[in-house]
């Protein structure tokens, strides 16, 4: 006996037959000793193995401990300099948008300056062209006050006429009175004249004072007007000077205006530069993100292939030392701490005479726990607590008395015969695969090197992973018509599967076998379950299985935390001279009543299986 036992095919295949496939798994009892018992040497050298696979494990996993530390810490700089970076952008952009309100400022002031300096060359020239007016006016106020000064002088010739008029009127009215009667009409032209002369020197009075205050006015006016000139003649520097400021101030808002425009440019530049910033910080955050979320999946898989490793080994024939097989029975059970102080309902998953897989109705079972643990129709048994997780939990029986012996054997010898039929049916689908395989290699369709291969490749973007290899071409045209027949044909049973010796499982039904969606890893694992590597320990145990037939009780998931107890039935499918893999039918559980004489007969669990006195198979509803 030797290594390669563990990866090759026995001297003899086991006949699939009933009557050698119940020779093939013998029911032992708790004294015989295993078959092939190894030799000290290899023992050792097995052991020693195991202990190597653990502690490769371990240095692996205290390595991606590290790894996810150190991307915890990178994940937390990541977001500092995000945080830094969306401070800057958003200082940037403040400061964006106050250089352009302060480049738009400067560009009105430019404005303004232009319009000013246009308003005041304007008015410079208004200013000239008052003061050519001013000077005009004053001119003509000249000539006015000369003219006016002239009609005075002639006023004044009137009046002195008028004055010499009157008096000689007077001095006709003087002579025609002396004339008598001869000088009448004379005296009436005389007095006509004398009126005449005085309305004439009222007149010319009227005039002289008008003339006066005419010349009043003008010499006033030629005043006011030589004021406006003298103060037109002090405006034009003032407006020079205003210009020269104007232009100053032109020419220093046309540098801020530059100035803003650069800086306006700059800030831009280093907005787009913090933006696009902040987005490499998010990338690479993301990133750190996704790397973390990698790593923490990598504490699980050593976990997992940690399990798988070490689960393989012990159950190869140099390493399992069990005695007693180990069936799927399914029944009510309460574990009872040695304390007293804790009580759990639970229901098998497996049982043998050394102990049993049970999933228990709540939380408090805790590695390491001893108590008592009733079991109907088996009675109560001294029990420890071997192992817990999300699935179920491992107990082992102690010093069991011959009672409860004598009905653990009944029951695992009842789940045997009972899943006969089955076994014949898993057993013919191993054989027609098997076959088409063949057919398949004879044709030229596949090779052996592809049918028993380590060469899995990933499909990119998958998550979960999915794998691909040079059969699975072949897989998907070979295996589907002959597992959904079986599934069709056998009611009991809503899983009909093959996968090969490393657990890889190439196709499943439809309603597991749909694309993946990005992103959503809960769907991908219920609806994507194709083209995967299972990864539980028990599967690779199963899929290694080179006996006529194995049962198995086993945990399924369903989804998130959610776990129901199925049964699994393996064939094995051997192709050329190697093992393949195994054909696995899943069945409901059905959780068998108590005896009637036990008066502790135990509840069905809140979830899960419930109690089936007709004894009618439960089944387990598929994962949406």
């Amino acid at each position: 006996m030797n290594l390669v036992r563990l990866f090759k095919l026995p001297a003899s295949r086991p006949d699939p037959s009933g009557e050698d496939a119940a020779r093939a798994a013998p029911e032992p009892s708790a004294t015989e000793p295993p078959h092939d018992a190894p030799g000290p040497g290899m023992e050792d050298v097995l052991k020693q193995l195991e202990d190597d696979v653990l502690l490769t494990m371990r240095v692996i996993g205290y390595s991606a401990d590290d790894v996810q530390s150190r991307i915890t810490e990178t994940l937390g700089m990541m977001d500092g300099l995000r945080d830094a970076s969306l401070e800057l952008s958003s200082l940037s952009g403040t400061a964006f948008k106050a250089t352009t309100s302060l480049a738009h400022t400067t560009q009105q002031l430019e404005r303004t300056g232009e319009a000013i300096e246009q308003h005041v060359a304007g008015t410079d020239e208004f200013v000239q062209d008052a003061q050519d007016l001013a000077k005009d006016v004053t001119l003509r106020m000249e000539q006015l006050s000369g003219a006016v000064d002239r009609i005075a002088g002639v006023v004044a010739v009137i009046g002195a006429i008028a004055r010499q008029t009157n008096l000689l009127a007077l001095n006709a009215s003087i002579e025609a009175a002396r004339a008598g009667a001869a000088g009448r009409g004379f005296a009436v032209v005389a007095t006509e004249v004398k009126q005449l002369a005085g309305q004439v020197q009222m007149a010319t009075g009227d005039i002289s004072a008008q003339i006066s205050m005419l010349q009043t006015v003008a010499r006033e006016s030629g005043s006011t007007v030589g004021d406006i000139a003298r103060l037109l003649g002090r405006v034009g520097p003032v407006l020079g000077s205003v210009k020269d400021a104007v232009r100053k101030q032109i020419g220093g808002a046309r540098e801020v205006a530059s100035r803003a425009s650069e800086s306006l440019q700059f800030v831009s530049v280093v907005s787009d530069k913090s933006q696009a910033m902040t987005r490499v910080a998010a990338d690479a955050a993301a990133a750190c993100q996704d790397a973390g979320q990698s790593a923490s999946k990598m504490v699980p898989a050593l976990h997992l292939l940690t399990q798988r490793s070490t689960a393989f080994l012990r159950h190869t024939d140099l390493r399992d030392r069990r005695s007693a097989r180990r069936l799927p029975v399914s029944l009510r059970g309460q574990f009872r701490s040695a304390d007293g102080l804790l009580a759990v309902g639970l229901t098998t998953v497996d049982l043998s005479e050394g102990g049993a897989l049970a999933s228990p109705d709540g939380p408090g079972l805790a590695k390491g726990m001893t108590g008592l643990v009733h079991i109907d129709q088996v009675g109560a048994i001294r029990a420890s607590v071997r192992s817990v997780d999300e699935e179920a939990t491992r107990l082992a029986f102690h010093h069991p008395s011959p009672e409860a012996l004598g009905e653990i054997r009944r029951l695992v010898a009842d789940a045997d015969r009972e899943t006969r039929p089955l076994v014949k049916i898993a057993q013919g689908a191993a054989m027609e695969i098997a076959s088409a395989f063949e057919a398949g290699l004879a044709a030229g369709r596949v090779r052996l090197n592809d049918l028993i291969t380590v060469d899995y490749r990933r499909v990119p973007g998958t998550d979960p992973i999915q794998y691909l290899t040079d059969a699975t071409p072949f897989y998907d045209a070979t295996l589907p018509p002959i597992l959904e027949r079986v599934r069709r044909d056998v009611p009991e049973c809503f899983l009909a599967t093959a996968v090969d010796r490393n657990a890889y499982l190439p196709v499943h039904h439809p309603e597991y076998s749909k694309p993946q969606r990005p992103d959503d890893f809960a769907w991908n694992d219920i609806h994507s379950r194709n083209r995967r590597i299972l990864e539980r320990s028990k599967m690779l145990v199963l899929a290694r299985n080179q006996e006529a037939y194995q049962l198995a009780g086993f945990m399924r998931h369903q989804g998130g935390a959610d776990f129901k107890p199925v049964k699994l039935i393996a064939a094995p499918i051997f192709v050329g001279d190697g093992l393949w893999g195994n054909v696995m039918l899943a069945v409901g559980t059905t959780v068998l009543p108590p005896r009637r004489d036990d008066p502790l007969g135990f509840p069905a669990p809140a979830r899960g299986s419930s109690p089936a006195p007709d004894a009618k198979t439960e089944r387990v509803d598929p994962a949406p």
